[in-house]
């Protein structure tokens, strides 16, 4: 199964379309922290463009740190169990909780499965979308 997800997780980087040449997966996982928060409201992407950054400030000005707008490792701690671990940092299994669930969640739904929600929860739905 190890192995399988392995490749799998391998074929969902490696082909990216023309017009996702400026998304990051990991800005996905972002992303769906900040929605938790309700400080996101545009659509799970990819792209740090202006939303999520402005999205970024709001959220490192309520919890009281250095307002600059990047998602950097105190940012990303106060998010709490969505703010890590990066993507690749772990073995998923059901259940996981977590910024690596929102990127695998978006990469699946990039190339074409249907995880479920974007929302950073490994469900048996996500699971069957590897499946």
């Amino acid at each position: 199964m190890c192995l399988r997800l392995l490749v799998l997780v391998l074929a969902l980087l490696l082909p990216v379309a023309p017009s996702a040449e400026a998304a990051r997966p990991q800005v996905a996982g972002l992303q769906v922290a900040l929605r938790a928060h309700g400080l996101y409201v545009g659509p799970i992407d990819a792209i740090a463009g202006p939303g999520t950054i402005a999205a970024v400030r709001a959220f490192q000005q309520r919890v009281g740190l250095s307002v600059d707008g990047v998602a950097g490792r105190r940012t990303r701690a106060a998010l709490g169990s969505l703010g890590r671990p990066l993507f690749g940092r772990r073995l998923l299994t059901r259940g996981a909780v977590g910024w690596d669930v929102s990127v695998l969640e978006f990469l699946l739904t990039r190339q074409g499965f249907s995880p479920g929600a974007l929302d950073g929860r490994l469900t048996r739905r996500t699971g069957r979308a590897l499946a």
